[in-house]
């Protein structure tokens, strides 16, 4: 008797999805904090923000900047690392998402709980759409992998038995390949 094909979870392969836009966001984050330790960064910056057509433009983008460049050299480096370090943890979590492995979830959970209190505090003591908003998908996130992992919580849906039943089927050609 064969079993019915695995059906993908669609939910978890969208949050994929969303881990994997986070990996590519803070590996731009650190190399665009890499490119400040360019000499010719500041003077492109410079020139960006003496082309701004509004002079309130141009305040708020100096202001930022001016903080931005009272970085030190260590300082740039921590928050590079620092951002590739996350970029691995995201990149980690949607792999695994996408495999559908128990491991992944139990992570995403961990990760994802142990940052929404500074996603919180930041939220609140600097409301922007964006902060409010990933604040929200976390939240949904992390309440979706609570309910899965507690619905069923010793499943791992796609565990390697499973990949070499499934390749054994193939070959005897119980399986077709087209799913």
């Amino acid at each position: 008797m064969t079993q019915p094909p695995h059906r993908r979870n669609r939910v978890l392969l969208w949050i994929a999805i969303f881990k994997f836009f986070k990996t590519a966001l803070f590996i731009g984050v650190a190399l665009g904090t890499l490119e400040m330790l360019r000499p010719s960064f500041a003077l492109r910056v410079q020139a960006w923000v003496n082309d701004l057509p509004f002079a309130m433009e141009q305040q708020v983008a100096g202001r930022f900047l001016v903080r931005i460049f009272r970085l030190s050299t260590g300082g740039i480096v921590a928050i590079a690392v620092a951002a590739l370090l996350y970029a691995g943890l995201f990149l980690t979590e949607g792999i695994g998402l996408a495999m559908e492995r128990r491991w992944a979830e139990w992570l995403t959970v961990v990760a994802t709980a142990s940052l929404i209190p500074f996603e919180i505090f930041e939220s609140v003591h600097h409301v922007t759409i964006v902060r409010v908003a990933a604040l929200i998908i976390n939240v949904v996130v992390l309440w979706y992998l609570i309910i899965q992992l507690r619905r069923h919580p010793h499943i791992d849906r796609f565990s390697p038995n499973d990949v070499s039943h499934r390749i054994s089927q193939q070959s005897s050609g119980r399986l077709s390949g087209s799913d």
